[in-house]
C-alpha cells in the first residue's frame, strides 16, 4: 500500500480497515501487508517529513507506532521537535533526530516514489494484491481511492481460496 500521512483517505484506511486486516490476516499469517511511502508534498507540506519519521522509527521496531501517530495527528505531530517525537516513541531522542535528518530517509522515501511512479499510482492510498512467489509480488488486483474492509476482504479471500485450490 502507498500512503502519504497527511491524506484523509489513508487516515480513514489506517483507523477503519488496517486494524481488522491485521487481526483476520496478517497476525494470523495469511497475508503480508507492506507500506509505501507517497508523500504529495504539492498538497500535504507535512508528509514527506512525516514519512522520514516513519522509515527512522522503522530503524528502531517502532514503525507501526510511528504509522499511528501520523495518522491520529494528520502528520501534524511532524511540527514538534524530533526528540519530542523520539520520546513519544519511546526512541532514544539523539539517534532518531539524527536519523531525521540524515540522507538515509530521504533515498528510502525517494526510492518509494520512484516505484509508486513506476507502477503507475496516482492516488493515495493504493493497493497492490497479489501472490508473492521468489520474493516478487505478481499483481492481481489494484484498489486507489478509499478502499472499505468489506471490498479489500473480497480481494483477499478470493486470492486466499484461488491458493488454496492451485495447491
Amino acid at each position: 500500500m502507498f500512503v502519504d500521512y497527511e491524506c484523509p483517505f489513508c487516515k480513514r484506511f489506517a483507523e477503519e480497515v488496517l486494524p481488522t486486516l491485521v487481526l483476520n490476516y496478517v497476525r494470523a499469517n495469511r497475508v503480508q501487508f507492506a507500506i509505501r511511502n507517497m508523500p504529495l508534498d504539492t498538497v500535504h507540506p507535512l508528509a514527506a517529513k512525516a514519512a522520514y519519521v516513519a522509515e527512522c522509527a522503522a530503524q528502531d521496531d517502532r514503525f507501526w507506532d510511528a504509522h499511528d501517530l501520523l495518522f491520529r495527528s494528520r502528520a501534524r505531530v511532524v511540527l514538534r521537535p524530533s526528540r519530542e517525537i523520539g520520546e513519544t516513541l519511546g526512541i532514544r531522542a539523539p539517534a532518531f533526530t539524527r536519523c531525521i535528518d540524515a540522507e538515509a530517509p530521504k533515498r528510502a522515501v525517494d526510492r518509494d516514489v520512484v516505484m509508486a511512479s513506476e507502477l503507475g499510482v496516482k492516488s493515495v492510498p493504493t493497493l497492490f494484491f497479489g501472490v508473492v512467489n521468489d520474493g516478487r509480488l505478481t499483481v492481481s488486483r489494484v484498489l486507489s481511492g478509499s478502499p472499505r474492509l468489506r471490498e479489500v476482504a473480497e480481494i483477499i479471500n478470493h486470492l486466499l481460496s484461488n491458493r488454496r485450490s492451485s495447491s
